[in-house]
């Protein structure tokens, strides 16, 4: 290698420090490298002031473990080797974030059609320019099929790009041959309360079968599983909340709030409207509650990949709080189950999810013992 030259980052591999260790994000192949935090500094203090010849000499006494850090970005593509004037070629990805419209997603709780007009709020995410929308029914007792087929048809004809469902089991066996026709929109069908014994047909990637029961304190779980390394989830995430920022929901009864599952509301869509909710004063306050302002998250190296919540929190008094629901401890890089930690409790009391608590605790011992 010739030493005059100089290490450069690829534009698409993105370094996170962590308490304990760091992450190269890579965009092109869609993939997470966990890297020591003493390779995350060579990596962003001296690769753009020092040349490779440079690097060796200052490391010379541990030649073999600098060695080992070198060849292991090389072998991944992380880096390249280049002149001091070619590097300026290669300039960092502008991870800034906007979006063309004043809400980008949304989440429609379906409930008594009684309790207010579904169809007029989807007009009124329409005027908005509302590009994602998730309908969801935790009840279907009083929703009507009718209804139903109505809001997704309804929705292939205005400018949504997509939409996603979270239904039981039993409504959609009887809308299924609707669903799994091409219905250009839907990105994800979420099917709870699916029996075991039942047969399900997975060559349709949009549908995900749950056998579990699923409410609408179900949400807020951060897991790895939930990871998302496309570049508009992690600029976004860098900037802003990527849960809240930008979104509006309308939870079972017309309360028009930040999510379904807060409390605080900012009128009924039966006599507010959506922009006029928006405009609010507090209504934007936490799309700007990115992870570098949560405690516990800005220590975590996969803070932009992650996912968050501010609906369930583990201090309910501090909104700059962990999300209650993650297990991970970034200062020991040790995941565990959240609802078994005992300084978790008094906050899982609080929010009065103690039966989702017992019911998840139950279905998992279940799974063990199927296994």
């Amino acid at each position: 290698m010739n030493k005059d030259k100089y290490l450069h980052l690829f534009s698409c591999c993105v370094p996170v420090k962590g308490a304990k260790r760091s992450i190269v994000i890579d965009f092109q192949r869609k993939k997470v490298e966990l890297i020591p935090n003493a390779l995350y500094e060579i990596i962003t203090d001296e690769f753009n002031v020092l040349s490779v010849g440079q690097l060796y000499k200052k490391y010379n006494g541990q030649k073999t473990v600098f060695n080992e850090y070198i060849n292991y970005l090389l072998d991944k593509e992380f880096c390249f080797v280049c002149s001091k004037k070619e590097k300026k070629q290669f300039p960092a990805l502008n991870l800034q974030w906007d979006f063309p419209s004043l809400i980008s997603n949304a989440i429609v709780d379906i409930g008594n059609e009684k309790n207010y007009n579904v169809m007029n709020a989807i007009f009124q995410l329409n005027e908005l320019r509302c590009f994602h929308l998730q309908l969801r029914i935790f009840n279907s007792e009083f929703v009507s099929i009718r209804t139903l087929l109505d809001c997704i048809n309804e929705i292939q004809k205005l400018s949504f790009r997509s939409l996603s469902l979270i239904i039981n089991y039993s409504l959609y066996t009887r809308i299924k041959e609707f669903i799994t026709s091409e219905v250009s929109k839907i990105m994800s069908l979420v099917i709870y309360n699916t029996p075991e014994s039942e047969p399900v047909n997975n060559s349709d990637k949009r549908l995900l079968f749950h056998n579990k029961t699923m409410e609408q304190n179900s949400c807020g779980i951060v897991n790895y599983k939930y990871f998302s390394i496309a570049i508009d989830h992690i600029a976004e995430s860098i900037n802003h909340n990527t849960c809240l920022n930008r979104k509006i929901s309308i939870d079972v009864n017309g309360e028009i709030k930040n999510c379904p599952s807060m409390k605080e509301s900012f009128g009924n869509i039966k006599d507010t409207t959506l922009e006029e909710a928006l405009n609010k004063k507090g209504f934007k306050k936490l799309w700007s509650i990115n992870k570098n302002k949560v405690k516990v998250c800005q220590d975590c190296e996969f803070r932009y990949v992650c996912t968050d919540c501010r609906a369930y929190i583990e201090d309910p008094n501090d909104i700059h709080s962990k999300p209650l629901k993650c297990g991970y401890d970034p200062h020991t890089g040790v995941w565990e189950e959240w609802i078994t930690n005992p300084l978790k409790q008094k906050a899982i009391k609080y929010y009065g999810i103690q039966e989702l608590v017992k019911t998840t605790v139950k279905n998992e011992k279940a799974k063990v013992a199927k296994e």
